[in-house]
This record gives structure tokens, sequence and C-alpha cells, in this order.
């Protein structure tokens, strides 16, 4: 059974927090688990993800807003650094879609579209090397 879990921003001091959501009176919560019970931190809306289930070749969880890439075309060609791709979930599950890298010179031509390969057979191929909350300096915004 794949687990349900989540991540967000502190309100207070900025710090990502990991476990459950939950919603009221128009704010967003994440329930740290505790002995016993669980701790409600409010976190910032913008900023919670949701856990892919799937983890990178380092053994880290993938989440909602991560930025991921790589070692082989069309992330990389002729050794330069091309794309990465942005997490996302949707109405299907989560996917990843490329932006470029933002030391690309590539045209961007696949911007926008889905990696197709990314699942879980083959998730161990891909590393986070951000999120777009921390890292947007990582996307190309021409």
């Amino acid at each position: 059974m794949r687990t349900i879990k989540f991540r967000g921003k502190r309100i207070d001091n900025g710090e990502w927090v990991y476990g459950s959501l939950a919603e009221t009176h128009g704010k967003l919560f994440i329930g740290i688990p505790t002995d016993p019970g669980m701790d409600w931190r409010k976190v910032d809306s913008k900023t919670v993800g949701q856990f892919t289930g799937l983890l990178d070749k380092n053994g880290k969880e993938i989440y909602e807003g991560d930025i991921i890439t790589a070692d082989r075309y069309p992330f990389f060609s002729d050794g330069k650094p091309n794309y990465v791709a942005v997490v996302e979930w949707n109405d299907c599950g989560y996917a990843a879609f490329f932006e470029l890298h933002k030391d690309s010179d590539a045209r961007g031509i696949s911007v926008g579209c889905p990696v197709m390969d990314f699942d879980s057979d083959n998730a161990a191929e891909f590393e986070i090397i951000g999120n777009i909350h921390d890292n947007s300096e990582l996307l190309n915004e021409k």
C-alpha cells in the first residue's frame, strides 16, 4: 500500500514539515506523529506537496514540487545540462514535466512535455536537486 503524506513550509519559521494534511477554517496544517498523538503545524498552502511514493537514486522521497534530473539525454546533451523536470500532481497521479535548466542554451522545444519514464520502475534513475519553492533559480525563466 502506498504511503500518503505531505510536506509544507511552516508559517512561523519556514522549516519543512512532513506528515498528514488537514484543513480547518481555510488554513492548512501538517500533523507530525508524536507519542501520543499528533503535533500540528500551520503551513503555507502554496508550498504543500504530496509524496509520490517514489524514492530518487539517493533514497530521498520525491514530492510534488521537487526539481529532478538524470544523467542522460535529454537532461544532459554533449556533457552540458539541458533540462530539469518538475514533479506535479494531477487527477491521474504524479508526473514530471520538462523545464529548461538554468544554464541551458537549448531552444526548449520539450518544455512542458511529460517525462515519459518517470514511474516506479525508473524513479531510481532520477535525482532531486531542489524544489520550486527553495530553488527556483534552477529553472531557466527566459
